[in-house]
């Protein structure tokens, strides 16, 4: 069964031993509170910059709207990147909401807004009604709590009070780690696995060698990989993956959920009734959703816009080589430069909506179908038929090395050099790469190994394929003026 939920989900990688099959009654409205460490399987994907953590729970839930909470979640989870998977279209999430942590006293006394606290004085013991949070808190032996207002059972106002505070105990939404709290809507009682992912930071890991010299022909090396955990939460996972490479992951300003800093988000699956709907309005777009939302203080919203389609997409490598944005200058020695994976694709499916800009995270499946990250990239605003370009990193085993072979200053404001590159390819498979050189002022690239395109006034980009387990080297001459 365990195999079998792997394989429909499309995404699990390492799975701690505790198992949950959870029921939810049957209600108009049902409530179900769970604890990452519950999971079923929790699966962590490790990068040299960040992880994509999965728990996958499996859960029997009735007809109608169930509001699931999954607490006790690291503190460095990206809210933007939270997301809910399941293999059924039976069942799907309305919204998301991504629960920061509560963890300073200022923060204690928001959570018992409204609710009855005890102040002890000196000689003297006070109840009231929480009105107003503080805004600070002036220790010493008797703190004041500046800023906030008490509403005694006379009816009076106390305002930025001092002394010791007894509080009742915690609340149910007092959060000592960052939570969740989905809506899920069911079509009928159904059992089903579900899958919590996001992206964390505070992980990441590391490659070291040893090198022992045995005599003057071989040596003798060995490898070790270190994962570092920064975070204040504690990771069991059965199967643990690292990813090799440089991987472009962007984070949102800062890795840990700032309290107060809510996020509400949503998730995958969707019915074409639920999705907002689009209307031109001048020269925008307006989306207009179609249920009602709450949006709590402190949270940021997300509804699905779309539902998914299928685009056909092209790859291919290219290599920036160096730009002098006023004249050119010598250069000594060989650059190494990194090849970028590409991703490109037009917008032109049937429904040709447009692309609001925003973060595409890319993903690719490895041997036993577990979905892993590949990277990510901004887009701008895209209309219906506009093209997309994902840059994606850089690959593995591709390179690129540049060097200046020969310079000459013809006059003072003349200049002409040339430029050999080396292009490299460890993979089984031949690959075209293009490298694309930017001029300014007036240039004319006189001579070429290589056939090259005009991209624009200052760039001509080179395309070379490169064998298998092969390299290929061209050279150009560019006569510069400035």
């Amino acid at each position: 069964m365990r195999k079998a939920i792997l394989m429909q989900m499309h995404i699990l990688s390492c799975s701690v031993t505790i198992a949950a099959l959870v029921s939810v009654s049957s209600a108009a409205q049902s409530l179900l509170r769970l604890s990452a460490d519950s999971a079923s399987l929790t699966a962590m994907t490790a990068y040299s910059n960040g992880a994509i953590v999965r728990h996958l729970f499996e859960l029997r839930l009735p007809a109608g709207e169930t509001t699931l909470t999954i607490a006790q979640l690291p503190e460095t989870i990206e809210p933007n990147s939270v997301f809910l998977r399941t293999n059924t279209q039976s069942l799907f999430t309305k919204y998301l909401v991504v629960q920061p942590a509560t963890i300073s006293d200022t923060d204690v006394l928001r959570a018992y807004i409204g609710q009855t606290i005890t102040l002890r004085q000196r000689g003297n013991i006070v109840e009231g009604v929480l009105l107003t949070p503080p805004s600070g808190v002036v220790g010493g032996a008797d703190p004041c709590y500046s800023g906030a207002i008490i509403r005694l059972r006379s009816g009076e106002l106390l305002v930025s009070p001092c002394g010791e505070l007894l509080l009742p105990p915690l609340l149910p939404a007092f959060h000592q780690l960052p939570a969740i709290r989905a809506t899920l809507v069911s079509k009928g009682n159904v059992r089903v696995p579900i899958e919590l992912a996001y992206q964390c930071g505070g992980l990441q890991w590391n490659a070291t060698y040893n090198a022992v010299i045995l005599d003057d022909r071989f040596l003798q090396l060995s490898g070790y990989c270190h994962v570092q955990n920064s975070t204040q939460y504690s990771f069991r996972c059965h199967r643990l993956q690292l990813v090799a490479g440089s991987i472009r992951m962007e984070s949102d300003g800062n890795s840990r959920l700032k309290v107060g800093q809510p996020m509400t988000l949503a998730a995958r699956q969707e019915l074409s009734d639920m999705l907002p709907t689009r209307e031109q309005v001048d020269e925008y777009h307006l989306y207009t959703v179609p249920f009602e939302v709450t949006l709590a203080p402190n949270t940021t919203s997300t509804i699905p816009f779309r539902s998914e389609v299928s685009v056909p997409y092209t790859r291919r490598y290219v290599v920036t080589g160096r730009y002098f944005p006023q004249y050119p200058m010598r250069e000594e020695g060989k650059v190494k430069l990194s090849v970028t994976p590409v991703i490109e694709f037009s917008n032109v499916v049937a429904d040709s909506q447009p692309l609001p800009a925003g973060k595409v995270r890319l993903w690719h499946a490895d041997n036993k179908g577990s979905l892993q990250f590949i990277g990510e990239d901004q887009i701008p605003h895209t209309p219906g038929g506009g093209k997309v370009s994902l840059s994606l990193g850089a690959a593995f085993d591709l390179g690129a090395e540049r060097r200046e072979v020969e310079f000459v200053g013809v006059t003072e404001r003349v200049a002409e050099y040339t430029v050999e590159y080396t292009l490299t390819n460890a993979k089984s498979t031949p690959v075209q790469i293009g490298v694309i050189e930017t001029f300014a002022g007036r240039w004319e690239i006189t001579t070429s190994t290589l056939p090259y395109t005009k991209r624009s006034a200052q760039q001509a980009e080179f395309v070379a394929t490169i064998p298998a387990k092969g390299a290929t080297t061209f050279r150009y001459t560019v006569r510069h003026s400035w």
